[in-house]
């Protein structure tokens, strides 16, 4: 049956679900899909290297844990009465030891954010937007200096996006892994296949900058395209990671961004 494609343009979202098959746009690549266990030995700490090199003013997170919480806000005062929020949070995420939290603010001084942070009793890692080595961390996106609102991003070790939101949204954190770790899985298993079409061949050429894969079978693709620098769309990531998570395991639709 020829393939027929649903293209869904969506000119933003600089956060990138990791179940998604993410493709740059640039030259189709003939080179195998990574060699299992040493591509993975290369990649699998780069967030945690990442939080080593940069500069906290506060606390400490842990550069060798599974997955972790970017955190990212405006001033800490204009966020002072949520810091109760990351504070609970912390205490849930290091009952399981899977899971750490950054906190990243835009404060020009870090006695400022300090004294906050230090009035709060905050139980997490803290840094400053401007400070060594924030802006390389995977899952960190510029905030608004005047925002009041704290935007959450859950990453892997590897780096790749497992969902996004409020505080509150990542109290489920549990169930995104799940569903994250299930999705790598079909992904490898999408990856390993035989593309049985001209255009499922073409899709597999593609240069993908991320370890998930679309199912190359499918009857339908749909195409998210965004870029980096377009942010007010951000806010409909959490309403493409919760469809794509409802069509989880369709042999029917597979999404590439």
């Amino acid at each position: 049956m020829k393939l027929r494609y649903l293209s869904l343009l969506l000119f933003a979202a600089s956060v990138v679900t990791a179940p998604l098959a993410c493709a740059q746009d640039d030259a189709p690549s003939d080179k195998p899909v990574a060699k299992a266990d040493k591509a993975k030995k290369k990649t699998e700490n780069k967030v945690g290297k990442a939080i080593q090199t940069a500069k906290l003013i506060s606390g400490k997170c842990s550069p060798k844990a599974p997955y972790y919480i970017i955190a990212v806000a405006g001033k800490v005062g204009n966020v002072a009465d949520r810091l109760e929020e990351l504070n609970e949070l912390q205490t849930d995420l290091k009952a399981e030891k899977q899971v750490d939290l950054l906190f990243v603010c835009t404060d020009a001084k870090p006695a400022d954010a300090k004294k906050v942070l230090s009035k709060a009793k905050a139980k997490f890692g803290a840094a400053l937007a401007s400070g060594k080595g924030v802006a390389q961390i995977p899952g960190y996106s510029d905030p608004d200096p005047a925002g009041d609102t704290i935007a959450c991003t859950m990453v892997d070790a590897a780096g790749n996006t497992v969902t996004g939101g409020d505080v509150a949204a990542m109290k489920n954190w549990k169930q995104a892994i799940v569903a994250h770790e299930k999705a790598m899985e079909q992904a490898a298993a999408f990856a390993a296949a035989t593309p049985t079409t001209k255009e499922a061949q073409a899709l597999k050429a593609l240069k993908y900058i991320n370890a998930a894969r679309p199912n190359l079978d499918a009857k339908y693709f749909v195409f998210l395209f965004s870029a980096s620098w377009c942010g007010p769309c951000n806010k409909e990531m959490p309403d493409i990671v919760k469809a794509y998570q409802e069509l989880l395991g369709s042999k029917e639709i597979a999404f590439v961004m």
